[in-house]
Order: C-alpha cells, then structure tokens, then sequence
C-alpha cells in the first residue's frame, strides 16, 4: 500500500512538473506551486499578462473510464475557488484578474481547459 501511494505521490509530481513547463512554454510565469490553505490546495498558481490562474493538474494513466478533467467536481471547484480567495486576501492581489484553469494530462497528450 505505501509503494502505491508513493507511486502515486511521483506520478502527480510528475504531471505538475509537466503542466508546469507546458504552461512556461506558452508564456506562463509559474507563482507558486502546491499552494496551501486551510480550505485546500492549489497545485499551480501561474500568471501571464496581469492574470492570474489558479491551476488543478489532473492526471489518468488509464483515461479508458473517464477523461482527467471529468474528475474535477463540483466540490473540488469550490475548494479551489475559497482557496484562490485566500491567495488573494494573503497575497493583496484583488486587484488582478483570476481564473481557474484545468490541465489534463495522461499519457501522451496534455489538455488545456482555460477559465473553467
């Protein structure tokens, strides 16, 4: 069970490194990674242009099921949205433009869904 969660722990690694440098690579700013509050966390806070967007990294090795982005819910959404808050009120930033993004990875392809 631990080798599993250890696994686990790599892969999401893993896939926050990759939506990392696909976001540097269309010009992102990376801010913060693994952002934490006590609502939640965020796994990458990037900026580009003056906006700011608080990014969920969803990983699948085996999308056959479902695709990475349908497992983000609605529940998941709000916690994002209360803990960008807290980023923001922390951060002084209200003044900046938000958004919520999602990257979809599995393997061999990496989906961007921007303002979600």
């Amino acid at each position: 069970m631990v080798k599993n969660a250890s696994q686990s722990k790599r892969k999401g690694f893993q896939a926050e490194a990759a939506a990392g440098a696909f976001l540097r690579g269309k010009g992102f700013r990376i801010l913060e990674r693994n952002y934490r509050s006590k609502t939640g966390e965020i796994d990458l806070i990037a900026e580009k242009g003056g906006q700011l967007h608080f990014v969920e990294v969803r990983f699948r090795a085996d999308p056959k099921d479902c695709s990475p982005q349908e497992t983000v819910t609605p529940a998941k959404l709000r916690r994002i949205r209360m803990t960008a808050a807290c980023y923001l009120q922390q951060k002084g930033l209200y003044q900046k433009g938000a958004q919520i993004d999602v990257i979809a990875i599995s393997p061999g392809k990496i989906h961007w869904i921007p303002d979600v």
